[in-house]
């Protein structure tokens, strides 16, 4: 015959995992109920269109336009070591101009 220690212990045991089972049941149920009480109060659930499409490989290219402005970290003032007046441009925008040129 088991020892009667073996017997309670053991009946403590699954006393216990009865009763935290019992416990999550009951935690999922008040879960479900909050979760159909807010529902309710939003208008019920929503409903969402779904299609479906037979899976294919293939590369997935991802494009992203996006609008906004920048800024520069820092900012710098260039001014001239005299003053005066530009007379005459000598070269034009995208020339090459040699070492030393004025």
């Amino acid at each position: 015959m088991a020892k009667p220690k073996k017997i309670i212990a053991f009946a403590f045991v699954a006393g216990a995992a009865v009763l935290i089972g019992l416990r999550i049941q009951t935690a999922y149920r008040q879960h479900d109920e909050i979760t159909a009480k807010a529902a309710k109060k939003k208008g019920g659930a929503r409903v969402v269109g779904v299609s479906v499409g037979k899976a294919q490989y293939g590369r997935v290219r991802e494009d992203i336009l996006l609008t906004g402005s920048l800024r520069p970290k820092e900012q710098v003032e260039v001014t001239a070591k005299a003053t005066g007046r530009v007379e005459k441009l000598i070269f034009q925008l995208g020339d090459h101009v040699p070492k030393g040129a004025l």
